[in-house]
């Protein structure tokens, strides 16, 4: 046997010894940057999926029927505009024959009962009220004060 062929029996000898200690090295098939791509993958959806379900889930404090903007058509404060939005967030715009009103406050809704909480901007405190839900359709909103007086609203 001469030196050559020596020399080539001994790498793959040597050939050989280091795959059969280092298993983790693949040997064709997918390459390890696609199982990272399908790992990144799999974070993306779960992490989407999560998100999805605390949004409309954990997250959503407002019925969908009474997101959206609502006018006063009778009521003891004049005229003028609640806007609910989805995350809880409430503006009312009114005006009456002495001055306009306008007043931002989160507003939960817990059974048939609407609690606003708001901010006084005379002494900086903080407010909360209730009003019960008397009614709840796609184009109008009752709403009963817990003074007992009643806002009529329509879309």
């Amino acid at each position: 046997m001469n030196l050559s062929s020596k020399l080539a029996a001994l790498k793959k000898q040597q050939a050989a010894k280091r795959a059969k200690a280092n298993p983790a090295r693949h040997q064709g098939g997918e390459s390890p940057l696609w199982r990272w791509a399908w790992a990144l993958m799999g974070l993306l959806v779960a992490g989407a999926g999560t998100l999805a379900v605390f949004e409309f889930f954990v997250w959503n404090k407002i019925p969908p029927a009474l997101v959206g903007k609502w006018q006063v058509e009778e009521g003891p404060e004049g005229t003028g505009t609640f806007a609910f939005s989805r995350n809880g967030t409430l503006l009312v715009q009114l005006k009456n024959q002495k001055s306009d009103y306008n007043l931002k406050a989160k507003a939960v809704v817990k059974g048939k009962t609407l609690v606003t909480t708001s901010t006084n901007p005379l002494t900086q405190q903080e407010q909360i009220r209730t009003s019960t839900i008397r009614e709840l359709t796609a184009h109008s909103l009752i709403l009963e004060f817990e003074s007992g007086d009643i806002l009529r609203m329509a879309r």
